[in-house]
């Protein structure tokens, strides 16, 4: 009897070892291709997050410049039109309009202008010396009309955007070369136009307005006479509307969990969903490669990439600015943590998911392997009693 048991616990024995490694090489292959396949998943995901994001980021960005691109153009519109006209009011005496009546109509189609157009928040006009009458010299220091200290034609028709008044006041530092704090040559907005006969946009540009000081956006046309420059003619608006586009922006982005910053050709600060005390300033000390995203701000081209450590998605849209070929841009930012969070909680599932199938696979696998052992223990009963009897016999 001990001889039987002692050959049925060898074979339940042998047999439950050979069971037991055959489950374990089954749940570690399990185990290993489980992660393998969690690895494959997520490396997808993200991949895929990564692709959806940069398009739906594009796309936002896209519908920023456009928004942005027609408010610009509206502006410009504009000041083409004031151009056109004031061309005709100042043309030689034979074709134009009577030389007693130009300032006053100069003056009527400037206010008219900017009662027609809410969203403007200025128009002007600057005359070279002498360029549209001739007569500077009755009029040297007639503030009234639009006129400093030299005569010439300078009137500048402003809104109050609180109280909606609109006053006139002459034109400053249209001659100047002097630059504002912030990089903006102060008379850019005539000498650009006068000196390569192209529309001008600048901004941010600091501006006395009705004795306030508010940063603008002026918008500039040359007004030529038989091919010649004898002026501009300009809009401007307040810069607080592409504020609260980029604040709006970026509420509906990621949850407000992102910047969306507009920047002028110049690298200045126009609008900022963050840091609003920053308009005016210069972008360079906040970003680490500036000099690339200078060059991509002034090329007019879109980018879309990764921060060089790696922790932010920066993407960069152009905005074109009518004839200027002085394109602004929509930078948008968005940390990484915020992009690939859907794939961060999609792998903490299949993470956990994984662990529970582990846990069930290594259970189970323990409780098929004990019912094989006594399965097997109950069988080798009828197998090791021939054997021993044949044993017996031959002895």
């Amino acid at each position: 009897m001990a001889k039987q048991k002692s050959v049925k616990a060898k074979i339940a024995l042998l047999s439950g070892l050979c069971i037991f490694v055959t489950a374990t090489s089954i749940i570690a292959a399990s185990i290993f291709f489980a992660r393998d396949n969690k690895a494959f998943v997520d490396q997808n995901v993200s991949d895929i997050l990564g692709r959806t994001t940069e398009n739906y980021l594009q796309n936002l960005a896209a519908n920023q410049a456009s928004l942005l691109r027609a408010q610009f153009e509206e502006a410009l519109h504009a000041a083409r039109a004031e151009a056109d006209i004031l061309s005709i009011v100042g043309a030689p005496h034979t074709n134009g309009t009577a030389l007693e009546m130009r300032r006053k109509i100069v003056l009527n189609i400037l206010h008219q202008t900017l009662q027609s157009n809410p969203s403007l928040n200025g128009t002007y006009s600057a005359w070279e010396p002498n360029a549209i009458d001739g007569r500077d010299e009755l009029f040297r220091g007639n503030t009234i009309v639009g006129s400093d200290k030299t005569g010439r034609l300078l009137p500048y028709w402003t809104r109050d955007p609180k109280t909606g008044l609109i006053a006139l006041q002459p034109l400053v530092e249209y001659d100047s070369r002097a630059l504002h704090p912030n990089g903006v040559m102060k008379g850019g907005w005539y000498i650009g136009p006068q000196e390569t006969g192209k529309e001008s946009v600048l901004g941010p540009l600091p501006y006395i307005v009705q004795g306030r000081s508010v940063f603008l956006a002026t918008l500039s046309v040359p007004i030529k006479i038989d091919g010649k420059f004898v002026g501009v003619a300009g809009t401007d608006f307040n810069l607080d509307f592409v504020q609260d586009l980029a604040t709006k922006a970026s509420a509906n982005l990621f949850e407000g969990k992102n910047e969306v910053v507009i920047l002028s050709d110049l690298g200045l600060i126009v609008a900022d969903s963050l840091h609003a005390d920053q308009i005016g300033q210069s972008f360079a000390g906040r970003s680490t490669t500036w000099n690339a995203d200078l060059a991509l701000i002034k090329s007019g081209k879109g980018s879309t990439a990764w921060s060089q450590d790696g922790t932010t998605l920066r993407l960069f849209q152009p905005i074109a600015l009518g004839n200027t070929g002085k394109p602004w841009s929509v930078l948008i930012t968005v940390p990484r943590d915020v992009v690939m969070a859907d794939a961060g909680s999609l792998s903490t599932a299949l993470e956990d998911r994984a662990e529970r199938s582990v846990g069930w696979q290594i259970g189970m696998g323990i409780g098929i392997t004990v019912v094989a052992i006594i399965a097997i223990w109950l069988a080798a009963g009828g197998i090791s009693r021939p054997i021993i009897a044949m044993t017996g016999a031959m002895r």
